[in-house]
């Protein structure tokens, strides 16, 4: 795949309880369909599927939301809370994560 633009990335963190796990989201734009690809890592580096069954939006928010990290990294915008540990921050991704993440 080729992609139009550089990719974007952010933090996302799955809750249990008092249990968590913290992830990484990629996305990327891909040049001809104008396809958002996103791709989820953990802190170790596997590759998880990212899979939405269902979210009550007025519980989870920010970080903790997938749906919100996933809108958020759609529009290339950050997001901030009262709550600055909910806070959605939208990074650049690297060439050479660009490359890592989305031809390997």
């Amino acid at each position: 795949m080729s992609y139009k633009t550089g990719g974007f990335k952010t933090k996302y963190r799955e809750s249990y309880g008092y249990f968590y796990e913290d992830y990484i989201i990629y996305c990327a734009v891909e040049s001809v369909s104008d396809t958002c690809v996103y791709k989820m890592f953990d802190v170790s580096g596997k590759e998880h599927d990212i899979s939405i069954s269902a979210e009550d939006d007025t519980e989870a928010f920010g970080k903790y939301s997938l749906i919100d990290c996933l809108y958020h990294l759609k529009h290339h915008e950050n997001k901030t809370y009262s709550h600055h540990e909910c806070d959605i921050i939208i990074e650049e991704m690297t060439e050479e994560e660009m490359s890592r993440i989305f031809n390997h």
